[in-house]
C-alpha cells in the first residue's frame, strides 16, 4: 500500500495546499473567487486526476468555509430571491432520477448541476461591492489573455488539430472561445467606459489578442453570439467611442488577414460560408424534437440526452448515434420537459427585468445586456448548461444588479437622513 501511495504522491501536496486556502480564505473569503476566476480559463490544465481540476478543489475549500460562517452565524449570506427558482430546478432535476433510464448519467449530470449553483450563489454572495466585482473582472481578463496568447502561439505553429485555436491539443474550442468571449466583452466595454482596466493600452491590446484568439477558434456560435452581444454596447459610447470601436475591429481583422491568411482561407471562411446545418446541429434538433413532443411535461431524466439520443436517431434516421444537444434549451426540454425549462427561462426573465429596472449608473446597463445576450445567445448553438463559465457570467450580472441598487438604495437613505437634519 505504500508503494501505490508514493505513486501518487503529488496528491500529498493537495494537504498542505488545502491547509493553506483554509487559513487564508477564512478572513478573506472572497480571493476563493479570485483564484478560482483567475484558473477558470485554464481550468483544462490543471487537471489532478480524472476531471477534479485545481480549481475544484479551490471552490470546495472555498464553500466549506463558507457554509462553516453561515452555520455559526458568522456571515449573512446575500442572495437574490429569484435565484431560489434554479434552486428548484435543481430539485427537480434530482426528481428526475425516478424515470431516468441512465441513473448514472443523472447522478453526474445533478452532481456537477448542484456545484455550480452553489459557484453561482457564492458568486452573489461574495462579490458584495463592486470594488470585489471589478477585481474579479480584471484577475479573468488578464487570465484570459495570457491563454490567448498561448493559443495564437499554438495557432501560429501550426501544431493544433484543423488549425483551431486552443490552449492544448484536443481540446474542444468551442468551449475554450465561449469562456474568453466573456472577457472579450469585459475589455470591449472598458475600451470607451474604462470601467474594469482603466490604461486604454492594455484594453485595447487585450481586445487585439483575446479576439483573435476568437476567431482563431473557429466557432460559428461564437461568432453570432459575440456579433449580437456587441450591438448594446455600440448604443451607449458617443461618436468618437463607436469610431474608435470600428477601427479597432478593423485592425483586428487586418492582423487576421496579415498573419493568419492560409487559416482564413482555407478554414474560417469556408466554415462560416457552411452555416446550413450549423456543423450537424440541426439535424441534431430534428431528432431532439421527436423526443420532447414524446416526453413532454417531464422529459426523459435529467443527463439523460444522450443516452435516449441513439435509440431515437436508430428509429428516424437508420443510424445510432451519441451525442450532446448543442443547445442548453433544447437539453433542458428534452432532460426535464415543460416544467424544468419553464422554470429556467422563467429565471432568465428574472435577470432581464432586473437588469432593465436596475439603479445606478445607465451606462453599465449596456455591458450588462452585452453579456446576458452572450450567454443567452450562446446557449442557443452550445450546451453550457454544466459549463462554469455559463453560471459565472449569471452570478456577475446578478452581482452587479443587487451591489448597484444596494448602493442606490444607501444613497438614498444618506439624502433622506440629511433632509431629516435639515428639516
Amino acid at each position: 500500500m505504500f508503494i501505490r501511495l508514493l505513486d501518487y504522491w503529488w496528491v500529498l501536496l493537495l494537504f498542505p495546499l488545502f491547509v493553506v486556502l483554509v487559513v487564508r480564505l477564512n478572513d478573506k473569503l472572497y480571493y476563493g473567487i479570485y483564484t478560482a476566476v483567475a484558473l477558470l480559463p485554464l481550468e483544462d490544465l490543471t487537471t489532478l486526476f480524472t476531471n477534479f481540476t485545481i480549481i475544484k478543489l479551490i471552490i470546495i475549500v472555498t464553500f466549506a468555509i463558507w457554509a462553516v460562517q453561515i452555520a455559526i452565524k458568522n456571515r449573512k449570506p446575500h442572495i437574490a430571491k429569484y435565484i431560489l427558482l434554479i434552486i428548484v430546478l435543481d430539485i427537480f432535476a434530482g426528481f428526475s432520477l425516478v424515470w431516468s433510464i441512465n441513473i448514472s448519467s443523472a447522478l453526474t449530470s445533478l452532481f456537477t448541476f448542484t456545484q455550480l449553483i452553489i459557484w453561482l450563489i457564492m458568486i452573489v454572495d461574495l462579490l458584495d461591492t463592486e470594488k470585489k466585482l471589478q477585481t474579479a473582472a480584471i484577475i479573468y481578463i488578464m487570465s484570459s489573455i495570457i491563454v490567448s496568447i498561448v493559443a495564437i502561439y499554438l495557432t501560429r505553429s501550426g501544431v493544433l488539430y484543423e488549425n483551431r485555436a486552443a490552449i492544448f491539443q484536443g481540446q474542444d474550442p468551442n468551449g475554450f472561445s465561449r469562456s474568453i468571449g466573456i472577457a472579450f466583452l469585459m475589455v470591449f466595454y472598458s475600451i470607451n467606459s474604462r470601467y474594469f482596466i482603466r490604461n486604454n493600452l492594455i484594453n485595447i491590446i487585450g481586445t487585439f489578442i483575446i479576439g483573435l484568439a476568437m476567431l482563431l477558434a473557429q466557432s460559428r456560435g461564437t461568432y453570432i453570439a459575440l456579433l449580437l452581444a456587441l450591438v448594446p454596447l455600440l448604443f451607449g459610447p458617443k461618436i468618437k467611442h463607436k469610431l474608435r470601436t470600428i477601427m479597432i475591429l478593423a485592425v483586428l481583422f487586418i492582423i487576421l488577414y496579415t498573419f493568419f491568411q492560409n487559416i482564413l482561407v482555407a478554414d474560417i471562411i469556408p466554415r462560416i460560408l457552411n452555416y446550413e446545418t450549423l456543423g450537424g446541429r440541426t439535424d441534431i434538433w430534428s431528432v431532439a424534437i421527436q423526443m420532447i413532443k414524446d416526453h413532454l411535461l417531464v422529459g426523459v431524466g435529467f443527463g439523460n440526452f444522450s443516452d435516449m439520443f441513439g435509440s431515437y436517431s436508430i428509429v428516424l434516421r437508420g443510424w445510432y448515434a451519441n451525442t450532446g444537444s448543442h443547445n442548453v434549451y433544447v437539453e433542458i426540454l428534452a432532460d426535464l420537459g415543460i416544467i424544468g425549462s419553464s422554470i429556467f427561462i422563467l429565471f432568465q426573465l428574472y435577470i432581464l427585468g432586473k437588469i432593465i429596472y436596475s439603479s445606478g449608473d445607465s451606462t453599465i446597463k449596456y455591458f450588462l445586456f452585452a453579456l446576458f445576450t452572450y450567454l443567452i445567445v450562446g446557449g442557443m448553438t452550445t450546451d453550457l448548461l454544466l459549463d462554469k463559465a455559463y453560471w459565472f457570467g449569471f452570478g456577475l450580472i446578478i452581482a452587479f444588479v443587487l451591489v448597484r441598487n444596494r448602493s442606490t438604495q444607501k444613497l438614498s437613505l444618506s439624502y433622506t437622513k440629511i433632509e431629516v437634519r435639515t428639516s
